[in-house]
């Protein structure tokens, strides 16, 4: 989908290899700890798992990711901190601090597709904001949006939904989330985003602008 939607950025692409080697990294070494103790996934299982999806918006699909990777690396350095057992602590950890590396480079993609065509702003704030909607029963991350989804073809589709639950209850949960996406939204607007109330409010201001000039 990446080498698709950003064939004509070569630099991108590039990211996109070692993305993929060191997700396909975090795959295997945790199919390695359920062999471990006694779990082995069937190779001939995992094909179904695989998603072909439709062709979008460039700017939307890096927005969508940098938002994931932010997510995943809290959901992860949740895991890390209550797993009952600590190869698996370990584990997460080194999982949570890859995917704060991956959200970095994202970011970086997106400061320079607003510096190089500053009309992508509205439609980075507007899925940062909807990417920051979101709960436990109903997690957003690019694994769990689509219809179907690689989360709901699963043998337990609320597997993840109850780890969740477990390990990050409460309603108050997603601030570190939102606090890294709104300031990476707030130094790409250049305007100082607090609260998901300050985002969508200012999202209003940058549609009014927009349309005011192509008037």
């Amino acid at each position: 989908m990446f080498l698709r939607d950003f064939y004509a950025d070569i630099d991108f692409c590039s990211f996109i290899s070692v993305w993929f080697y060191e997700e396909m990294k975090h795959h295997l070494v945790l199919r390695k700890y359920l062999e471990r103790v006694g779990e082995v996934i069937e190779e001939a299982e995992l094909p179904r798992l695989r998603l072909s999806f439709a062709e979008g918006p460039a700017i939307e699909t890096l927005t969508m990711h940098y938002c994931g990777e932010q997510r995943l690396a809290h959901w992860y350095t949740a895991f890390s901190a209550n797993a009952p057992e600590p190869v698996l602590r370990q584990i997460f950890k080194v999982l949570a601090a890859d995917e704060l590396r991956h959200g970095a480079a994202y970011a970086k993609y997106l400061r320079k597709a607003v510096r190089n065509k500053p009309e992508v702003l509205p439609a980075i704030l507007r899925m940062a904001l909807w990417m920051i909607r979101t709960t436990n029963d109903n997690p957003k991350h690019p694994t769990t949006i689509t219809e179907p989804s690689v989360v709901s073809l699963l043998e337990d589709p609320h597997y993840i939904r109850r780890m969740l639950n477990m390990y990050l209850p409460g309603r108050d949960h997603e601030a570190p989330v939102q606090r890294r996406i709104l300031a990476l939204m707030s130094e790409l607007s250049g305007t100082k985003l607090s609260s998901v109330r300050d985002l969508l409010s200012h999202i209003r201001v940058v549609e009014g602008t927009a349309a005011a000039v192509a008037v």
